[in-house]
């Protein structure tokens, strides 16, 4: 009985060992520089979390309204949605590294000089500064995954790099926390001058310049509209794909349902239905990081086991689930739960998304689609809320939850539909 036991045991840590050498160990040994760009990654959503808390504080210390923190926190996002696309096409001709450490720089330049000059016009105005760097940085780190990684290990890899992303922007915005409480609001900008100096420096020492890189004159390249036509009609020929606007139409109704209801109507329903503080909304909050956190570890796997496509739409409809057990929960215990399944959404629809953008397009136009790809998503984070905010002011939070879940719901039927018919070239 003993020995059956043993046998037991032995054969289920060997099938950990496997999952975990196949979803972490095997694709870090095919691609070690992506842990060279998870280091700088890290640094830098670090930064981002650190002033997540901050701004809104910094702002009511000024003693504006609450519309005026938006249009605040709107900048970042408006930058984002300008840049993503001249990132990609400056990722293709100069290489991801320099638009790394050129995003970087930029970045920390522009939270930098929030804490230097603490006025409201400048902190839009930096802000959007600092969008423009995450933009830079965020686009490039994408597209440097999609060209190292093959088919075969693209999802892994790209789980690896968003863990990375993750556990910066889970760590920072405690350490922002602590650091305005000890040394003032404006402290945390000067320290997330210093994170993105360190991702900057690292990006240039340590990361290749090649990566992502299109030579003109070469024979990847040669008789195709990025060397024939402007980056217009080669952007022109991307939403031409139905594939490729179904998959960045999930992204749009994904960053719509971030910035509209994780960042917005979920703490607003969390104080008015459940009555709950400042400091255990921010526990609850954690919640979602930390089922991300998690399910990433396998979501990569399934993505290059099961194909993108087998995960984007399961993701789309956790989601929308989500969003009804958040509207429909009577107690804090239901509000939780929802939580919970928004970060195994957000978890498996990241890898896979990226992933299949860099599986249906060629590798000469990687750059480009990625930066247009990112572009959907911020478009959802700069028009949701406020529509979503006018629902829910005029009949509910909840009404607003039950729209954004028919959102959601049209984007992941509308990309099984356009998806159904699947080329044999594309592993998605």
């Amino acid at each position: 009985m003993e020995d059956s036991q043993e046998g037991k045991t032995n054969n289920l840590l060997t099938k950990v060992q496997g999952a975990i050498n196949y979803s972490l160990v095997d694709p870090i040994k095919q691609e070690p520089r992506v842990l060279l760009l998870s280091l700088s990654t890290f640094f830098m959503t670090m930064g981002h979390g650190i002033i997540v808390p901050i701004i809104p504080l910094l702002i009511n210390s000024f003693g504006l309204s609450a519309a005026m923190i938006g249009i605040a926190v709107s900048s970042f996002a408006v930058a984002r949605a300008f840049s993503n696309i001249p990132s990609g096409i400056l990722a293709g001709r100069h290489g991801a590294k320099t638009v790394l450490v050129l995003g970087a720089t930029i970045s920390g330049l522009g939270n930098l000089m929030i804490g230097v000059i603490p006025e409201y016009t400048s902190l839009v105005a930096f802000r959007f500064v600092a969008g423009l760097g995450s933009a830079l940085f965020i686009t490039a780190a994408v597209i440097f995954v999609a060209d190292v990684s093959t088919s075969a290990n693209r999802g892994r890899l790209m789980t690896i790099y968003q863990t990375a992303f993750l556990l910066g922007v889970t760590m920072g915005p405690a350490i922002g926390g602590i650091t305005a409480g000890t040394f003032g609001l404006n402290a945390p900008f000067f320290l997330v001058g210093i994170t993105s100096a360190i991702s900057a420096l690292w990006a240039m020492t340590r990361i290749p310049g090649n990566v992502a890189k299109r030579s003109p004159g070469s024979h990847e390249l040669a008789g195709n509209h990025v060397n024939q036509s402007s980056s217009m009609v080669a952007s022109l020929d991307l939403i031409k794909d139905a594939r490729f606007v179904a998959v960045s139409l999930v992204t749009t109704a994904v960053f719509l349902t971030r910035g509209s209801c994780l960042f917005n109507l979920y703490p607003l329903l969390g104080r008015t239905r459940f009555a709950l503080t400042t400091r255990n909304l921010g526990l609850m909050f954690t919640i979602p990081s930390a089922s991300n956190l998690v399910s990433l570890s396998w979501a990569g796997a399934l993505a290059d086991r099961l194909g993108r496509k087998a995960l984007i739409v399961p993701s789309t409809f956790l989601f929308a689930v989500s969003l009804m057990v958040v509207a429909l929960s009577p107690n804090i215990q239901g509000f939780a739960v929802g939580l919970v399944i928004y970060g195994v959404a957000q978890a498996i629809e990241g890898p896979a998304g990226n992933s299949y953008v860099a599986d249906i397009v060629p590798k000469h136009r990687r750059p480009l689609a990625l930066g247009i790809y990112r572009t959907f998503g911020d478009v959802g984070v700069v028009l949701g809320p406020g529509p979503l905010g006018l629902i829910a002011d005029w009949a509910g939070i909840p009404w607003a939850l039950f729209v954004n879940t028919l959102i959601m719901l049209a984007a992941g039927t509308l990309f099984l539909i356009v998806t159904s018919i699947k080329p044999k070239h594309v592993r998605a």
